[in-house]
């Protein structure tokens, strides 16, 4: 059963995973990284056996046959990591990543999160990551039908 607390408990799992085999792309000496997606793809990967009933992607860009438009944006958005039925309108969880380098447009995460949760695109639950350096230090905000849940 996939309860809020069943679904952030396996986040951590897969984030506890992504820190403990993946720690040179977050960061490694002399404040090296590597892309988002990089991180964003291992993160996918830690959950997808979480998730067994779901298809975990990344950066999938499509609503059917369209994309997904956030009115607020003014454009299309593709999250960082879906959970979802691939060709359903099942959709459960959108994650958005943010990295310890690229903080500047978490608010930006927190509108798709709100319009993917709220609207058409249906949405169960969006949650933003900021990933730093230190595991410890990962911040998480969880969405629902449109609003920032306090957890």
């Amino acid at each position: 059963m996939n309860t809020l607390n069943n679904i952030l408990d396996k986040v951590e799992e897969a984030l506890n995973k992504l820190y403990e085999k993946d720690q040179y792309l977050i960061h490694s000496e002399k404040n090296n990284h590597v892309s988002e997606r990089s991180i964003t793809h291992k993160l996918g990967a830690y959950l997808t056996p979480l998730f067994e009933e779901y298809d975990v992607d990344c950066e999938y860009n499509r609503f059917g046959y369209e994309g997904k438009f956030v009115e607020k944006l003014k454009q299309n958005v593709i999250p960082d990591i879906i959970i979802h039925k691939r060709g359903k309108r099942n959709n459960f969880i959108a994650i958005e990543v943010k990295t310890w380098w690229n903080k500047s447009k978490v608010s930006a995460d927190k509108d798709k999160l709100t319009e993917l949760t709220k609207s058409k695109y249906n949405y169960e639950y969006g949650i933003s990551l900021v990933i730093n350096k230190s595991r410890d230090k990962v911040s998480k905000v969880i969405f629902s039908k449109g609003k920032e849940l306090k957890i």
